[in-house]
């Protein structure tokens, strides 16, 4: 199941690095519900803890990881390291590291352990798609503030939410650049002059996220809105 889990997280986004919290919030997601078996886990199958945390619980298959934490050979992490072990109470699966680094403990119970090498069957097909997603800084800010609260751009967010469809098109006022529509052509974002689209055919616009800003004293710019939402869209592209 942790080989299956691996494969499907690889091909979301190949190659790309993970934010630690993401994957364990999609470890916890991964087949729930489907086969929690005899695990009065709430999260199940798969549950990630560290080896600190475990004690004083078992579970009937227990995988210890090698991320490279079990670096230190000595008398505390070669009891920590046993601690994680016998939280088993039916199978106990150890994985180390392919590198010229041995791990420290490991080794000395090989004996004891029937050993696999997981083998290559083939380069893992990237997928086609790709998802582009915009931060604060590729979007104007201010822009949505620059009108009064009774236009109907603060009505046109206000209806959307997260994962609404989008359009992404040249500025309407013919001036460089490139804005964010609703389904009904309304602008509600204007890019930043440096955004340029993501290579490739675009397949979807949707609503990543909706901010909120609030005007500060001080401003200079022509504010007509004490606070009003950003939009930050993420764009679906094929990568060719």
């Amino acid at each position: 199941m942790l080989a299956q889990f691996i494969i499907g997280w690889e091909s979301v986004a190949p190659g790309c690095q993970q934010v630690v919290s993401n994957i364990i919030e999609a470890l916890y997601e991964f087949r729930s519900g489907s086969q929690a078996g005899e695990s009065d886990s709430r999260h199940a199958p798969l549950l990630l803890l560290t080896a600190h945390r475990a004690k004083g619980l078992e579970f009937d298959h227990v995988l210890i990881v090698d991320g490279g934490g079990w670096q230190q050979s000595s008398d505390e992490e070669r009891r920590l390291f046993y601690v994680a072990m016998t939280r088993a109470r039916k199978t106990l699966t150890l994985c180390a590291r392919q590198s010229s680094t041995p791990h420290p403990f490991i080794r000395d119970c090989q004996e004891l352990c029937l050993k696999t090498q997981p083998k290559p069957t083939g380069e893992l097909q990237l997928l086609a798609q790709r998802i582009w997603f915009a931060d604060p800084g590729q979007v104007v800010l201010s822009w949505p503030g620059y009108f009064s609260p009774d236009k109907p751009i603060h009505n046109a967010i206000a209806e959307l939410d997260v994962g609404s469809e989008l359009i992404l098109r040249v500025r309407s006022d013919g001036k460089l650049g490139w804005e964010i529509a609703n389904k009904n052509g309304i602008a509600v974002a204007r890019m930043a002059q440096a955004f340029t689209p993501p290579t490739g055919e675009i397949v979807s616009v949707r609503v990543s996220a909706i901010q909120v800003r609030i005007k500060k004293p001080g401003d200079q710019e022509n504010l007509k809105c004490h606070c009003w939402e950003i939009v930050l869209p993420e764009i679906v592209f094929n990568d060719h």
